[in-house]
């Protein structure tokens, strides 16, 4: 059972608070690769850390600030959207449905859609949000954003996308280039389309704001699309389970550079859901054309060595390279 489903086991018993403790010392006993071991480990913990502060966190900032009358309603629409997507994919998933990736693409496009045109009803929740992150600012945290937002910048995510397509061609992964190429490629466009169409601006928290619009945000659309591009590969030939285990562990940098934006107050909260439902709707499309005829096979152990330390080390290099200049762009009012 945990050579099949061990990782999906670290990143849901890090939740459960009497298994947390004793899921190292099954895997060391059964022999779990130490590199698996830790980078699950690192990601799911951050996970429920951040799960279990931040319930408390949240409701002592709500009866702190005063929110908008219409702040709750509006908050259950968008967590019920986005749940509503998650559990089909996963029963999709789970039940091995042939038709999943395209059933994911179809609903993440309608609530795209559906944060498109109705984000002006959405402004309680936004300025709800924005407000109790603003009030809940520090400035060793601020520090730590500005890192993890730099994961997220344009030309940091153009050279790791770059990157990871070029080792993808010359380790001869056709069918997972094509893949990567059409997520990533896609995403840029299609971000850069919609926020020329809609022009949202952005919040006025910066002392500089910055020139380009808001929505969809840029950093969360490649963020997500980039990991969850890893998610999709690395989860190829294994059982449903661990596929799905996959998805959320790649999707855990990826949400934290979005929530990066709200926090430093350059995006709004429906900006870096909108960028998320991009990047998953255009991934879930792309997969679906690849696998059209067949499915994705699994890359090989040696390619993963490849491709992960150089992506990885590419993403912290840039993040701490200019965070002196970042840290200044970054000024508040």
């Amino acid at each position: 059972y945990f050579q099949r489903y061990g990782v999906a086991s670290l990143l849901v018993g890090r939740f459960i608070g009497p298994l947390r403790p004793m899921l190292p010392m099954t895997a060391g006993m059964l022999d779990m690769p130490f590199g698996r071991f830790l980078l699950v480990s690192l990601c799911a913990a951050a996970g429920w850390s951040m799960a279990y502060l931040l319930p408390g966190w949240s409701a002592g900032a709500a009866i702190r600030l005063p929110l908008e009358e219409g702040f709750w309603s509006e908050a259950g629409i968008v967590v019920g959207a986005l749940l509503t997507l998650i559990a089909a994919t996963a029963f999709g998933s789970l039940r091995s449905l042939r038709w999943v990736s395209a059933l994911s693409a179809g609903l993440g496009v309608a609530i795209l859609l559906g944060l498109f045109f109705g984000w002006p009803h959405l402004k309680e929740l936004d300025e709800g949000l924005l407000a109790v992150i603003q009030g809940a600012r520090s400035t060793t945290f601020d520090r730590i954003m500005v890192i993890v937002t730099r994961a997220g910048d344009f030309h940091t995510q153009l050279w790791a996308a770059v990157l990871l397509c070029l080792l993808l061609l010359v380790a001869r992964q056709w069918r997972a280039a094509l893949f990567a190429i059409l997520t990533l490629l896609g995403t840029a466009l299609a971000n850069g389309a919609l926020k020329a169409t809609f022009g949202r601006v952005r919040p006025e928290v910066l002392m500089e704001p910055l020139s380009s619009y808001s929505f969809p945000s840029g950093h969360s659309s490649a963020a997500f699309a980039f990991f969850l591009t890893l998610g999709v590969l690395a989860g190829r030939g294994q059982p449903p389970r661990l596929r799905l285990a996959w998805l959320v562990l790649a999707s855990l940098p990826a949400t934290a550079i979005a929530l990066s934006r709200v926090y430093l107050g350059v995006h709004w909260t429906t900006d870096v859901t909108a960028g998320a439902l991009l990047a998953a709707s255009i991934c879930a499309a792309s997969l679906t054309l690849v696998q059209w005829r067949s499915p994705l096979h699994a890359m090989a152990p040696r390619v993963w060595w490849l491709i992960l330390p150089a992506c990885l080390g590419l993403l912290g290099a840039f993040s701490v390279w200019a965070l002196p200049t970042a840290m200044q762009m970054y000024r508040y009012q």
